[in-house]
């Protein structure tokens, strides 16, 4: 099997049997994308080139749900099986796309071993902070778009805070914004907090800055959000270590 996406990457690598691993994609080598990096780097890389693929031997191919889709024709035409990593938005999803995953690789005790980490992690976090009076927090992406919460703002609910742009259509916030709805927490990748770009200039205005210092804010680092599966487990982990420490803060 070859990967050429990096959600792919990771199932395979937590599900597969490595000998049945012939390369994977781009991205699997880089820390600060893939949870599973360092495994990653014992097997060779590839393009998700057409003509790249055509030269590899195969049985199948995995992709991801937007990848190239004059490469996927090409290797129909080939009859190469393609399997599907779709975008998994919810924990219900990430459980169904594991059992879905792991049965067309033929390793449904695998997959069932990763759902299973996955539920005792949940419940592990699950009314960490309820209390009468509920705690709100706010998750800010780049440039302080706010409405992609999707696992991340499920998780941190199940832990007994509230979102404070529920119900808000999806927008970038301003400054203005976020202060006018004072969360208890803002929620922000794990990069470095400096401005290194345009897009997190807005983490750096003295408002917020004087108003959520690092004590008041909680990291989620890329490698841990950006695909759902078996980065799953260890992010309901790291959450729940971040909640507990800001609290013991408060």
């Amino acid at each position: 099997m070859v990967s050429v996406n990096l959600c792919a990457d990771q199932m395979l690598l937590r599900l597969a049997n490595p000998s049945s691993i012939t390369a994977l994609g781009p991205f699997a080598r880089d820390p600060l994308m893939s949870f599973l990096a360092e495994p990653a780097q014992t097997f060779p890389q590839v393009s998700n080139r057409t003509e790249t693929l055509l030269h590899i031997e195969a049985d199948a191919v995995i992709v991801g749900p937007f990848d190239n889709m004059y490469m996927r024709a090409a290797l129909r035409r080939r009859n190469i099986k393609e399997i599907v990593v779709g975008r998994w938005v919810s924990l219900s999803e990430v459980r169904r796309g594991i059992e879905f995953f792991s049965n067309a690789i033929n390793e449904a005790a695998a997959g069932s071993r990763l759902i299973e980490e996955i539920d005792i992690a949940a419940a592990d976090l699950r009314g960490l902070l309820k209390s009468d009076r509920p705690k709100t927090f706010l998750l800010l992406h780049r440039r302080g778009y706010v409405g992609e919460g999707e696992i991340v703002t499920e998780l941190l609910e199940m832990a007994g805070l509230v979102d404070a742009a529920k119900g808000a259509a999806a927008q970038f916030m301003s400054v203005e914004s976020v202060v006018a709805l004072r969360p208890s927490v803002l929620v922000v990748s794990g990069r470095s907090l400096k401005a290194e770009d345009r897009g997190l200039e807005l983490l750096e205005h003295p408002a917020l800055t004087r108003l959520y210092p690092p004590s008041r804010r909680i990291t989620t680092p890329d490698r841990l959000t950006i695909c759902g599966g078996p980065s799953t487990p260890a992010l309901i982990r790291h959450l729940k270590s971040e909640l507990m420490e800001w609290a013991r803060r408060q």
